[in-house]
């Protein structure tokens, strides 16, 4: 008999044998979860590099606590809004009464009364105790995060990697772990919470980043009728990087974010289109006409003859910031790909 044949067994329950393999399971999730424990002691997490964040995550995210969660939701069965509140809650309480935050400026009296984030008893499970220190806490807290749609947590990653190199030598893996966990678990709390409130979406990690990608589609199936009239000597994927580097580039990309939506995004199209055409990305012998009469085609509501106006314009100025960054940049994406990671920019 099996152990799990064992405990279906009426006659095993509650007997010597039936009480020495629960004693083992539990020294065996203890003797897991000590193991589990030294593991992550062991990651080692330089503060000096460029993406600290970044880092961190990769280091510290733990699949458990996607586990805890979901098996949060299932006991629910049926979860609130309210439910998600709650939950929300007890995190916060968990990350502040870990006092992760103990190494920032001590608040004022008047700070801690002026706060926001205010967590009491009625927002815990019951035993709860509300520790003395925790209002200072959640003072301290609201330094590193932006509250939206009055339910969004979003921190200020920025602000939590500067905090960790400085007071590096004195935070404990446990420390990272616990600021880790709760950037998680506050990710799965979040898209749950729009899925009740869709008007919460748009406060989303990933929908800025949705925008940015529906962005980027755009611009490729407008611009990729274009590459028939590509110089030979020009890489085939050169289109797709000049994009891709225009919407990610630290100087470029609030104003090509910015301009790639409504009206405007039709002349920042053409735009893009004049500037490849002066730095030879195109046949010579390829015209505004052919080029407008192309993108027209992926362009509804406006005409062909329109589209060459604002090319031949753009063209013949020679002039504003796309035009002077992609003078900058095109002889390097005409001979490598564009990435992010190799400063060539």
């Amino acid at each position: 008999m099996n152990q799990d044949q064992f405990f279906d067994d009426p006659l095993a329950k509650g007997s010597q044998a039936g009480k020495l393999i629960t004693k083992l399971q539990n020294e065996n999730k203890w003797l897991r979860a000590t193991l589990k424990s030294i593991t992550s002691n062991t990651l080692m997490l330089d503060p000096t590099t460029e993406n600290l964040w970044e880092e961190l995550i990769k280091k510290y995210k733990d699949d458990a606590v996607l586990e805890e969660y979901s098996d949060w939701k299932e006991e629910i069965d049926g979860y609130k809004f309210e439910d998600l509140k709650a939950r929300q809650n007890q995190e916060v309480y968990k990350l502040l009464k870990s006092r992760f935050f103990r190494y920032s400026k001590t608040p004022t009296g008047a700070e801690v009364k002026r706060r926001k984030l205010v967590i009491s008893e009625d927002d815990l499970e019951v035993g709860s105790e509300i520790p003395q220190f925790l209002a200072a806490e959640c003072s301290k807290f609201e330094r590193f995060y932006e509250l939206r749609g009055e339910h969004i947590f979003i921190l200020n990653y920025v602000k939590l990697e500067h905090y960790i190199r400085k007071h590096f030598h004195k935070l404990k893996p446990q420390d990272l772990q616990i600021i880790a966990a709760f950037d998680q678990c506050m990710d799965l709390i979040h898209d749950d919470m729009a899925k009740l409130r869709t008007s919460l979406a748009v406060h989303l990690k990933c929908y800025e980043n949705n925008l940015i990608m529906q962005k980027k589609m755009v611009c490729l199936e407008v611009l990729s009728v274009c590459k028939q009239y590509m110089n030979n000597k020009v890489r085939e994927k050169f289109i797709d990087d000049y994009v891709d580097m225009l919407l990610f580039d630290e100087d470029m990309r609030e104003e090509a974010r910015n301009k790639l939506k409504g009206q405007s995004m039709k002349k920042y199209l053409c735009e893009m289109v004049a500037a490849l055409r002066w730095f030879d990305i195109f046949r010579h012998d390829v015209t505004p006409q052919m080029l407008a009469h192309v993108i027209s085609k992926k362009l509804e509501g406006v005409a062909s003859k329109t589209l060459q106006t604002y090319i031949e314009k753009f063209y013949n100025a020679r002039e504003g910031r796309l035009y002077v960054w992609t003078k900058a940049n095109i002889d390097q994406l005409k001979v490598a790909p564009y990435n992010p990671f190799a400063q060539i920019i």
